[in-house]
């Protein structure tokens, strides 16, 4: 997929860029590709904070384009990563669902009901999306000893963990 200018540059968007979205602009920024970035996030604090993070690593062949309104995003991008808060994935969603992305990832909480996961899903199916839910606690001892005692997959359970000091990462 090309650009938006027409360029080689593989279109990336950052939708939501606080302190977790702003940590994957950088860990874009870091990798050896050509990318346009498309950055968006409502809160101009969110925005300069970004901007400010960006600027703290060395990178070469990417064009960042930053937005505060969903509706002056790019047309088109490859990839997005959700890194807003789970109120009002939905729309975000569907904004990558309509600009012909193909791979999702999502900070962990997908969303806030049982029928936004299933909006979120259908619209994954129907637009060929491949989603992930960026969780890596999933790897802790703990929750791989859980995983072996979930019922069969493609039930859906409910499962509640507590805990405290997780900083920003988990």
């Amino acid at each position: 997929m090309r650009g938006a200018g027409g360029t080689d540059m593989m279109p990336v968007a950052v939708l939501g860029c606080g302190n977790v979205g702003s940590r994957h602009l950088q860990g874009l920024l870091k990798l050896d590709l050509p990318m346009e970035i498309h950055v968006y996030d409502p809160s101009p604090a969110s925005l300069a904070r970004a901007e400010a993070r960006a600027s703290d690593v060395p990178y070469t062949r990417k064009e960042i384009r930053w937005y505060s309104r969903a509706d002056s995003l790019a047309r088109r991008f490859h990839a997005a990563i959700i890194a807003s808060i789970s109120a009002g994935r939905v729309p975000l969603v569907e904004l990558a669902a309509r600009s012909g992305c193909r791979y999702l990832l999502m900070e962990k909480l997908v969303c806030q009901s049982m029928g936004e996961y299933r909006e979120i899903e259908r619209l994954c199916d129907e637009a060929g999306i491949t989603a992930w839910v960026n969780f890596n606690c999933r790897y802790f001892r703990g929750y791989e000893r859980v995983t072996g005692e979930l019922p069969a997959a493609g039930t859906i359970c409910r499962l509640a963990a507590f805990g405290g000091n997780h900083g920003l990462a988990c």
